[in-house]
């Protein structure tokens, strides 16, 4: 799996290193601190295309998708709703839909060559958004 590969790259590299998975370089920040500096400063780290191309499908433009001061406008009206209190209040929530994601989609698939996971965690990811936002799948 991926996700065991890079904990053993972070053993060898550290929490922060590129990672090759094929044409394109990827940097890998397995320091939460790291993280969270990338994830807040939209002035000095901003989205990609690929990442705003592929999330706009879903999101469309806003908190998700936008750069800078655009950002920081949808940011301090939307802030409070991504804070740890907040997001504790659904965590059973998003696990019973990972849950029954993983039984739609994941176990019929066992044993198949390939699986798009990228279209598993996209539409995992729209689900609970519809949860949060409207209350429905």
């Amino acid at each position: 799996m991926i996700i065991t590969y890079l904990k053993q790259q972070v053993q060898v590299h550290g929490k922060i290193f590129a990672f090759w998975p094929g044409m394109t370089p990827y940097l890998v920040l397995a320091d939460r601190h790291a993280a969270r500096e990338v994830l807040s400063d939209t002035q000095a780290f901003v989205k990609g295309s690929d990442y705003t191309e592929k999330f706009g499908v879903v999101f469309g433009e806003g908190l998700v998708t936008s750069n800078g001061d655009v950002h920081k406008a949808d940011r301090a009206c939307l802030g409070k709703y991504f804070t740890k209190t907040a997001i504790d209040g659904h965590v059973a929530m998003m696990c019973a839909e990972t849950r029954r994601m993983m039984a739609e989609e994941l176990a019929p698939r066992v044993g198949e060559a390939a699986f798009d996971i990228q279209h598993f965690f996209h539409m995992l990811a729209l689900r609970v958004f519809g949860r949060l936002s409207l209350s429905v799948d």
